[in-house]
């Protein structure tokens, strides 16, 4: 009877219910905290879009992820990973012991000392280019790596043991090295799960953003990797949907992705980003569909189009039709447009320079062991014409309206095409101009004209 009474003086005294009730009281608690996280969630995204249009260069990828405060991952449909580690595992090796190996030059770096180098980045912070290269413990590991490796196999074990640290600095510089043990040739059995494991649970968007750039075996191999990689298409985080996106483009990895070509092309033309339009424009050809022909063609014309988007776009119709992997069914309307663009009126921005490398491989001989190029020039041979590409690629490189890096990598695919002899007169045509760049081109094609030939 005393207990009831002393509850309810209570709940009069301090305006809430009995303090006996511990349930309510819980729950109040945590809706205040989720209506506070969601205000907290609105007012971060009116933040990053202010600061998206403020400095185009800075975008919502760039800025340093934390488990505490990153966007929860894309939700999935599968049982939720185990949880990861709370508690730092304890390094193999004393720092007695580890400095006695950095003063050793002719000792190998084995798996104790690399994960003892590892676990030191706990101390080390994160940017958007990975981790601090000024912290010390970031300049030990790369002295360590000076050493020679005892076994590779044996580091990429440990790397995936600790794919999951509690520190987002371990796990970034892991991720490669891991990705290696769980889809590698010699990876042991269920070591993908530990990775797709790590992928799935991510919360820091800069090391997810880095787990998913690093699966390139992974995203081939597994269908699960490629599941999380098509659902992370919609994370909140840009620089995460542009990393999916460019595993996406992968002509192996989107021959298995059923609506490979809707997924890309809703990017290109709903998504906020321009970099990732510009990652899923060049993403459109890896199904090899004619109807991203029309769709280059749409973005590269229009006057509005963002550059960065053009510049995936670009690099997307050149894909459609050569470069390495060599497609199967090499666009006849890609080739005839890319050839109408290179041929059109030059700007300090157009034609754009990325994807002119994959134009490198527009040979008409192949060395006896590239059955793949042979296999594409059978395809390719009844539209191809080298000579107009050759006269397209001299006119780009002379023209003194055209952008520097456009004309510079005119100048390298003129030498992978066997134009040697060309570029000695684009040199001394070069030299005669009078443009700020004009000195620095008309010596690379002078060097270039003397290097041997990729035939």
């Amino acid at each position: 009877m005393k207990l009831r009474w002393l509850a309810i003086l209570c709940a009069l005294a301090v305006g809430v219910p009995a303090c006996g009730d511990k349930s309510k009281d819980e729950k109040a608690s945590k809706d205040d905290d989720d209506d506070k996280k969601k205000d907290g969630d609105k007012k971060d995204k009116k933040d990053g879009d202010k600061a998206d249009k403020k400095d185009g260069d800075k975008k919502d990828g760039d800025k340093p992820g934390t488990a505490s405060t990153a966007p929860k991952p894309v939700a999935d449909d599968e049982p939720p990973p185990p949880p990861a580690p709370t508690e730092e595992p304890k390094a193999p090796l004393t720092k007695e012991q580890i400095d006695a190996f950095m003063k050793d030059s002719a000792k190998k770096m084995g798996p104790d000392e690399y994960e003892t180098l590892l676990l030191g980045l706990s101390s080390c912070s994160l940017d958007r280019f990975g981790v601090d290269y000024q912290c010390p413990a970031k300049k030990a590991l790369m002295e360590g790596f000076k050493h020679k490796i005892e076994d590779y196999k044996k580091h990429n074990q440990v790397a995936l043991k600790h794919i999951r640290h509690p520190k987002p600095a371990v796990r970034y510089e892991a991720t490669s090295s891991a990705e290696n043990a769980a889809f590698g040739y010699d990876a042991k059995d269920d070591a993908d799960k530990a990775y797709i494991d790590a992928l799935r649970s991510e919360t820091d968007n800069i090391v997810l953003a880095h787990m998913v750039q690093s699966l390139y075996s992974g995203a081939r191999k597994s269908a699960r990797a490629r599941k999380v990689i098509v659902r992370l298409l919609d994370h909140s985080e840009a620089k995460v949907r542009e990393q999916a996106a460019n595993r996406l483009s992968d002509r192996e990895v989107a021959k298995e992705v059923e609506g490979h070509y809707e997924l890309l092309l809703a990017k290109v033309e709903k998504d906020s980003d321009e970099r990732v339009r510009s990652q899923a424009c060049t993403g459109l050809s890896a199904t090899e569909k004619e109807e991203a022909i029309a769709v280059f063609q749409k973005y590269l014309e229009a006057s509005d189009t963002p550059s960065e988007v053009k510049d995936g776009c670009f690099e997307g119709l050149i894909s459609s039709w050569v470069g390495i992997p060599y497609p199967k069914k090499p666009s006849k309307a890609g080739y005839e447009l890319t050839l109408k663009l290179l041929e059109g009126t030059k700007t300090e921005k157009f034609p754009p320079w990325k994807g002119m490398s994959k134009l490198n491989f527009a040979k008409t001989e192949f060395k006896d062991y590239d059955s793949s190029g042979k296999e594409w020039f059978k395809s390719a041979k009844d539209f191809y014409d080298k000579a107009r590409l050759v006269k397209a690629l001299n006119g780009l490189a002379v023209d003194e309206k055209a952008g520097y890096m456009s004309r510079d990598q005119a100048l390298y695919s003129l030498k992978s095409l066997g134009e040697q002899k060309l570029l000695e007169t684009i040199a001394t045509t070069i030299k005669g101009q009078s443009g700020r760049d004009a000195k620095t081109l008309s010596d690379r094609a002078d060097k270039l004209s003397k290097e041997k030939s990729d035939y």
